[in-house]
């Protein structure tokens, strides 16, 4: 996904994830050398596995605590214009 030799840049992208049954989590915060908009769909791993969220904020030059190990997202992924709007977010 990533080259390990590349130093990574101090963007904190925060992700929320919908649920049916709960709405829209908090805002998780992952890594990442882009920065991202607001309302931006984003592939991200959680868990065992990976999960499709939305950008809630990001921040440039963050101070990432060093005792968490923070998630890489992945990528952005386009969203078809014809999709359904998503249910407003409560973040």
């Amino acid at each position: 996904f990533r080259d390990k030799g590349k130093t990574m840049s101090s963007f904190a992208i925060h992700v929320a994830f919908y649920t049916s049954a709960n709405g829209w989590s908090k805002a998780y915060t992952y890594k990442s050398d882009k920065d991202y908009e607001k309302d931006e769909v984003v592939l991200v791993p959680t868990g065992a596995f990976f999960s499709l969220g939305r950008v809630t904020g990001s921040e440039a030059n963050y101070k990432f605590n060093k005792n968490i190990n923070y998630k890489e997202v992945i990528r952005s992924i386009e969203v078809p214009k014809n999709t359904p709007k998503s249910p407003e977010m409560r973040v």
